[in-house]
């Protein structure tokens, strides 16, 4: 585990990154940028971000990355 993680261990901190990939919020209509109809919404990483951190205490996921379902995913 990345160092940052483990050195708070014996605190009971968890630590998650939470690698969201592009969705519909609003931001590029109002930056003057032609909209994008991404199917994922903020909403749906706010209740990725609820979940992990409802995990039971003895519990830690290091990183989820959240796709919306019209997007293509390639492997590394």
């Amino acid at each position: 585990m990345p160092q940052a993680v483990t050195e708070k261990q014996p605190y009971n901190v968890r630590v998650t990154c939470v690698i969201p990939s592009s969705a519909s919020t609003g931001f590029q209509s109002a930056s003057g940028i032609s909209e994008v109809n991404d199917k994922l919404l903020p909403e749906d990483i706010a209740e990725t971000v609820l979940y992990v951190a409802n995990l039971p205490q003895r519990a830690v996921v290091e990183d989820v990355t959240v796709w919306g379902i019209d997007k293509q995913v390639n492997p590394l």
